[in-house]
């Protein structure tokens, strides 16, 4: 087991948390930039929740048959390459998109890194870690639209992409050289296939 793995959690944790609110300070200057309403503009934040939920739902499964690294590497490199596009945006659509596709990739850690932590702890000492991770991940919401602020102050609301851009690689460069597999065994997705198999009639 690698001792830093609570740390390469509470990074990755930190990548996908503060993506979500730390532009919510930048909206007036979203609307002005666009030429935009309050409205759309406010969808920037919805449609990257829509893109996170909607990947929230498989990659636990996923990550169950090709292993946790392949898939947080994976959606942590969508992730960044959302918002890569976010800080480049030249119109109100692509950023939108690009919203869509960053929350698509964000929330593999909020999902992924607590199956981890079953993995590898035992029962009383993953308890105390995920409680400890749920701690963080309120802070890293709450803390996330007050940094926003004095980004977009300085900046302008693209920084605030570019922050959660460069918290992004980072976070991938620790997953790629740093995180092990913890998913040995892969009884599930035999079992998936098996049963879809008999579902299908092959």
């Amino acid at each position: 087991m690698t001792p830093n793995l609570p740390f390469i959690f509470v990074i990755s944790l930190l990548a996908c948390c503060i993506e979500v609110d730390i532009s919510v300070p930048s909206f007036p200057d979203i609307s002005d930039y666009f030429n935009i309403s309050d409205g759309l503009t406010q969808m920037t934040i919805a449609i990257n929740f829509l893109g996170f939920c909607l990947s929230s739902v498989v990659y636990g499964p996923l990550s169950d048959c090709y292993g946790r690294r392949n898939v947080m590497l994976i959606s942590n490199a969508i992730m960044l390459v959302g918002v890569i596009f976010c800080v480049f945006a030249n119109s109100i659509e692509l950023l939108l998109l690009s919203r869509f596709v960053q929350g698509f990739g964000a929330s593999t850690s909020a999902v992924v890194v607590f199956a981890m932590i079953a993995d590898v702890y035992e029962t009383d000492k993953a308890a105390k870690l995920i409680g400890v991770m749920n701690s963080l991940i309120t802070v890293f919401m709450s803390v996330a639209p007050i940094a926003g602020g004095f980004i977009n102050g300085l900046v302008g609301f693209r920084g605030n992409y570019l922050v959660i851009a460069l918290v992004s690689l980072i976070s991938w460069l620790i997953l790629y050289f740093k995180l092990p597999e913890t998913k040995k065994i892969k009884e599930f997705c035999m079992h998936l296939w098996r049963r879809v198999s008999l579902i299908v009639g092959i």
